[in-house]
């Protein structure tokens, strides 16, 4: 996530539970810095991004293998276009 947001992700760790946040946009989240990504790239930031917050999780045994988030690399689609995901949605895709 740090990498993704270009800062450490400590205000969105400790608010994930909170509704406002699950309905924050993914772009949102990105690096201001850096422009968005274009649409086909969309499906690899949803993927590295579920990826990110799953390995966040509070209770390590919740969080996914190595080999699982190396499997989960290899194949994944996004169907909305970029700018209209949020965080809820990448959250609730459930990719592990």
């Amino acid at each position: 996530m740090e990498t993704l947001m270009g800062k450490h992700p400590r205000e969105l760790i400790s608010s994930l539970s909170n509704p406002t946040t699950q309905n924050m946009l993914v772009s949102d989240l990105l690096d201001s810095r850096l422009p968005l990504p274009l649409q086909k790239d969309a499906p690899d930031i949803d993927l590295v991004v579920n990826i990110a917050l799953s390995c966040l999780c509070s209770k390590p045994n919740l969080r996914p293998s190595m080999q699982q988030v190396a499997e989960k690399l290899s194949s994944f689609k996004l169907q909305l276009p970029f700018h209209e995901v949020s965080i809820h949605q990448v959250i609730g895709q459930d990719i592990f």
